[in-house]
């Protein structure tokens, strides 16, 4: 990968329908696909995925799945980390229920 061209990717989504974000996100996977210079096939196979499930995600067509997003990332050699990703670690005695 060129260095200093993508070095993670995040998003939020709040405000934005399904549609909306799978298009995003499928915008993004084909930008930095492109730019580490990777076939569609050559990703698939990296990230362990089928062709068609990327060429589905990136045209927005297809939701791929968080584990599936993230293989491919780690593929690309590109950092992602969704937001629910920056949630603190809970707490061993928050976590406990109470069942008195």
């Amino acid at each position: 990968m060129p260095r200093g061209v993508v070095k993670s990717v995040r998003y939020r989504a709040s405000g934005k329908s399904d549609e909306e974000l799978a298009r995003e996100v499928g915008f993004h996977l084909r930008t930095a696909r492109r730019l580490v210079g990777f076939s569609q096939t050559k990703l698939a196979q990296l990230a362990g995925v089928s062709r068609s499930t990327v060429i589905n995600a990136e045209s927005g067509k297809h939701v791929m799945s968080i584990v599936a997003l993230l293989r491919c990332y780690e593929a690309m050699g590109i950092g992602f980390k969704p937001y629910f990703l920056d949630e603190p670690e809970p707490d061993a005695d928050a976590s406990q229920t109470v069942n008195e």
